[in-house]
């Protein structure tokens, strides 16, 4: 909400009654990812590549916040690599709609 207000796109700021609440469908059920949708709420309207921004700005600062925790925490060891784990992203991998990419960051 206080992304969209900040943005000067008030009528962001909530989720549209098109949207499902069950989010264990399959990315076809939803508007945001189905490829038969269009419209303001599909990924490619104005709502939809809005939250989509939105998303994809709030997974790089978390990323962000994490590293510099984990670099911070060991800041003398040489040759420390750091590697990222994300459980359930094998689920609808590699549907033409990319949602799992997309919600998995």
């Amino acid at each position: 909400k206080e992304a969209a207000a900040a943005a000067s796109k008030p009528q962001f700021g909530s989720v549209p009654a098109s949207c499902p609440t069950n989010t264990c469908g399959m990315p076809e059920d939803s508007v945001l990812f189905s490829a038969k949708s269009s419209g303001d709420s599909h990924r490619t309207g104005g709502h939809g590549a809005f939250f989509l921004e939105w998303y994809h700005k709030t997974l790089l600062s978390h990323g962000d916040t994490i590293l510099r925790a984990a670099c911070a925490a060991f800041p003398k060891i040489q040759d420390l690599s750091f590697s990222v784990k994300v459980s359930g992203i094998h689920w609808h991998c590699m549907h033409p709609s990319r949602a799992t990419e997309t919600c998995a960051g």
